[in-house]
């Protein structure tokens, strides 16, 4: 069973990162170039930096 996650559309990946990395301590478990998976227990915060309109299925699936 996959875990349940949150998908977050951010303006700056590299801020959000630090906060939620550093400062809400979530364990980074990948990092593209253009977004990142964190995890807080069974938990997973997916992060993209752009627009919703910017995200597309095959950018989503290579985190699965």
């Amino acid at each position: 069973m996959k875990s349940p996650y949150t998908l977050l559309i951010v303006k700056n990946l590299t801020e959000s990162v630090m906060f939620y990395r550093d400062i809400l301590q979530l364990e980074l478990i990948e990092q593209y170039e253009d977004c990142i998976r964190l995890r807080s227990g069974e938990h997973d915060v997916i992060m993209f930096e752009g627009t919703s309109q910017f995200l597309s299925t095959q950018r989503l699936s290579r985190l699965w």
